[in-house]
């Protein structure tokens, strides 16, 4: 349920930031992945899963802008950006509960505490709820 929850949470940061911020910038800059071959080791690895991960965005990120005409066509006047981001960002807040930093966070918690029982209820029952009314 983790791949889920964080998958819409991408998703729903890709909206945000295309509606709201009127950015579509998703992953490394395009003359950094092209600088991969001359990299070694770690850096190599991480340039190649961030351009990985940038492709997935970009498909992400072709279905996040589909939209009416209608809206479409306002994306751009003066205030939709504002309205749109003061409107979405308590959403985006209440997004971000179910990405991975809250899985670890839990994760550690109940792990020091010897209740991991307590982990995989909050995990089941809250951030799936969470997840459902989102």
């Amino acid at each position: 349920m983790l791949g889920v929850q964080c998958s819409l949470l991408d998703f729903y940061k890709l909206h945000y930031s295309y509606w709201g911020l009127a950015s579509d910038r998703t992953g490394p800059a395009p003359e950094e992945i092209a600088r991969v071959e001359g990299r070694a080791g770690m850096d190599r690895l991480v340039l190649r899963l961030a351009a990985s991960y940038a492709g997935a965005a970009a498909a992400l990120r072709a279905l996040s802008h589909r939209a009416p005409r209608r809206v479409a066509a306002h994306r751009d006047r003066p205030g939709f950006r504002e309205r749109y981001a003061s409107r979405n960002r308590r959403l985006l807040e209440l997004w971000y509960l179910v990405g991975p930093s809250w899985h670890a966070y839990l994760f550690f918690l109940f792990g020091l505490l010897g209740r991991m029982d307590l982990f995989f209820a909050v995990q089941l029952l809250g951030q799936n709820g969470l997840l459902i009314f989102l």
